[in-house]
């Protein structure tokens, strides 16, 4: 029997994060500021030989202080930020969303200084967009993390952050001496047990939204 696909939605990564897990808050990256300073050298990539790296993927970061909507957030950001609240610029916010990196809806010094911050690696938390689209606000440099898939785990490690999972899904354990073999932790391995989750006292817990495929008979 044949069938068109009349719409997919992609895997979309996000993280759950609470405190004690009492609030759970989804968010798209394990610590905006790791994928400020990785982001840009994990999807750039020289082409053709210029001198200027295009990215692989299309859109901008999603991080509140990206004011100029590539995939860094730079003293470029803090510059137009800067302009704006000089009054040499006016702010677009359809067209510039993240210049409010404070995310209150104005557009003042604070901005400057969070961008700054982010810059620097020295912000305690940042506004994001997550993988399906809700803003939050989310705490940096994570110290107990949940990783449901391989997947997540590897990112973790990825990001600078495989010794500070706690805990994921059953299948990582077996690519645990590859992902992070200098975690100090005594990993735990369980998925599904939420009065377990909430005795971790995790930073963030890392899953994957829902892959869904509708399809229409033909």
């Amino acid at each position: 029997m044949k069938y068109r696909i009349i719409e997919k939605r992609s895997i979309g990564l996000y993280i759950q994060y609470g405190d004690r897990m009492d609030k759970k808050i989804l968010a798209a990256i394990i610590v905006a500021v790791a994928v400020i300073a990785v982001a840009a050298a994990a999807v750039l990539l020289t082409q053709g030989g210029e001198k200027d790296p295009k990215p692989l993927l299309k859109g901008a970061l999603e991080v509140y202080g990206n004011a100029d909507n590539n995939w860094t957030v730079d003293g470029k950001d803090a510059d137009f930020v800067q302009s704006i609240v000089d009054g040499k610029t006016q702010w677009d916010k359809g067209a510039n969303p993240y210049a409010d990196a404070d995310h209150d809806g104005r557009i003042t010094s604070a901005d400057v200084t969070q961008i700054k911050a982010l810059g620097k690696d020295t912000a305690t938390s940042v506004w994001i967009k997550d993988g399906v689209g809700t803003e939050m606000s989310v705490k940096c440099k994570p110290q107990r993390i949940y990783a449901f898939q391989v997947q997540n785990a590897e990112l973790a490690t990825i990001m600078g952050y495989g010794d500070k999972i706690v805990a994921g899904g059953p299948p990582i354990q077996y690519y645990e001496p590859y992902l992070f073999p200098n975690n100090p932790n005594d990993v735990q391995y369980f998925s599904g047990d939420y009065e377990r989750f909430s005795e971790l006292n995790l930073d963030l817990y890392l899953v994957f939204e829902s892959y869904r495929v509708y399809t229409n008979y033909l």
